[in-house]
């Protein structure tokens, strides 16, 4: 999320920045920026909006998604954007990539051909790959909790 007092955090000016070179290399009619209010201040989706505009993202493919509360409604929410899409890659950081996809196709069984994960070559660096292992270990433990109970 944000910071509460609506500066980007690192981690979303990394997305932005790798959705813009994913944008580059495969071309987009649209760009959905997903994400609500986790706190007070401004939607994460708004935030990552005005980091989009000062990267160089086409403000008029920009659609903001600013309802969600978790990954699993950032999929839901954002799917109904890009329903009429012929494919769709999901941008942000490896493992939160990853579960994006997994909650995707639990949603969407059929988008297995038209949903993939953007590769994060040459944007990644030292300090993401500490809370990236993190946030993996903490969504693998709550997986194997809900299903144990």
């Amino acid at each position: 999320p944000s910071w509460r007092n609506g500066r980007p955090h690192p981690v979303q000016r990394w997305r932005v920045k790798l959705a813009k070179k994913t944008i580059d290399h495969h071309g987009a009619d649209r760009v959905v920026l997903s994400g609500g209010p986790t706190r007070s201040g401004p939607t994460e989706a708004s935030v990552m909006s005005r980091l989009a505009v000062a990267v160089g993202i086409d403000p008029t493919i920009t659609i903001l998604e600013s309802e969600s509360m978790n990954t699993w409604s950032n999929v839901m929410f954002s799917s109904m954007l890009v329903a009429d899409s012929a494919v769709v890659i999901l941008v942000s950081d490896p493992v939160h990539a990853a579960w994006a996809r997994k909650y995707w196709l639990r949603q969407h069984p059929s988008d297995t051909d038209r949903v993939f994960v953007t590769p994060c070559a040459g944007l990644g660096s030292w300090w993401m790959k500490i809370p990236t292992a993190l946030d993996g270990f903490r969504r693998a433990a709550q997986s194997v909790l809900r299903t144990d109970a």
